[in-house]
C-alpha cells in the first residue's frame, strides 16, 4: 500500500467524504471557469536550426530556416560558412484550433 493510500485510510470517515467532495466540486468549478477556455499560443519563432550532422574536430554542416527560406551552412572551430541556398521550404501546415467538449 503506497503513503498516499495509507495515510487517507488513516484520515477520519468525515473528513475523508469531505476531502472527497471538495476535489469532485473543485473540479466542476475549473471546468466550468471562463479561465479553463484560455487558449495560451506561443509566438512563431522566424528562425530555427532544423538539422545538424556533426563532421568532427569541432565541425558541423547545418541547415538553419529563417521564415520560409532555408541555407545549408558550415561550421568550424569560431567561424560559421553559407555552404548554399536551399530551396524555399513548404509552408507549416495551419494550426488546427482544440476541440471543445460540451458537458450536459
Amino acid at each position: 500500500m503506497s503513503n498516499f493510500e495509507n495515510s487517507r485510510s488513516q484520515l477520519p470517515g468525515g473528513l475523508a467524504r469531505f476531502l472527497q467532495a471538495l476535489a469532485r466540486e473543485g473540479a466542476a468549478l475549473l471546468r466550468k471557469s471562463p479561465f479553463s477556455r484560455i487558449v495560451i499560443r506561443r509566438r512563431e519563432r522566424r528562425l530555427r536550426l532544423c538539422e545538424t550532422v556533426s563532421l568532427g574536430e569541432k565541425r558541423i554542416v547545418a541547415v538553419v530556416q529563417y521564415d520560409h527560406q532555408q541555407f545549408l551552412v558550415g561550421c568550424a572551430g569560431s567561424s560559421i560558412e553559407l555552404l548554399a541556398t536551399l530551396q524555399p521550404a513548404r509552408p507549416p501546415a495551419p494550426r488546427i484550433a482544440p476541440l471543445e467538449f460540451k458537458t450536459r
